[in-house]
């Protein structure tokens, strides 16, 4: 149901994609980066998105709302 625990922290990783050039995370539209092992803290919900930026130009947005508990 997309509900997580406050303070929990989520893997910022996206699988089965191939030829990526890079992959961009925005949190409620602001660029967030992992605290250093990967993982991004949830302190508060909103709309996390992952945009995938392949090697042949294209884009691809996933995105997913995280409501907090």
């Amino acid at each position: 149901d997309g509900s997580v625990v406050k303070g929990s922290h989520h893997s910022l990783r996206v699988f089965n994609c191939n030829n990526v050039r890079s992959i961009s995370w925005t949190f409620n539209g602001n660029s967030i980066s992992t605290e250093g092992d990967g993982y991004f803290k949830l302190n508060n919900g909103g709309l996390l998105k992952a945009e995938i930026h392949y090697n042949d130009g294209t884009t691809e947005t996933i995105s997913k709302k995280l409501t907090v508990k």
